[in-house]
């Protein structure tokens, strides 16, 4: 089986094995957990929908630790409350443009994370 890898495509119907989606692999070791690893099997039409899949099945998985770790880290609420005001959520969506189009796997994976968790 091959190894998750968020730069390259996620064929449809593809099998991928889990436990290196980097955020998530950086949100539960630095709190001290380990990942299980977990098969993920895809039948999408789509790479980016094959992506999102993924993320979501992960989301899911590990809803309580990502949200222990949110919870827990002070510059994220930092951050959330930056995005409340106007300046702030303008320099996030220009972030956000750009990933979009320069990753668009990537962020339906961790639009698919968010979702799920």
């Amino acid at each position: 089986m091959d190894v998750m890898n968020v730069r390259g495509p996620v064929s449809p119907g593809t099998r991928r094995r889990s436990g290196m989606a980097v955020l998530a692999f950086s949100l539960f070791t630095s709190c001290g957990a380990m990942m299980p690893v977990f098969d993920f099997d895809s039948n999408a039409s789509s790479a980016i929908i094959a992506h999102r899949e993924f993320g979501l099945r992960l989301g899911k998985e590990y809803a309580s630790l990502i949200q222990t770790r949110f919870a827990a880290k002070d510059t994220l609420r930092a951050m959330r409350r930056e995005l409340n005001t106007s300046a702030g959520f303008s320099l996030y969506q220009s972030f956000l443009d750009l990933h979009e189009r320069e990753y668009p796997l990537a962020v339906a994976e961790l639009r698919g994370i968010a979702d799920g968790s």
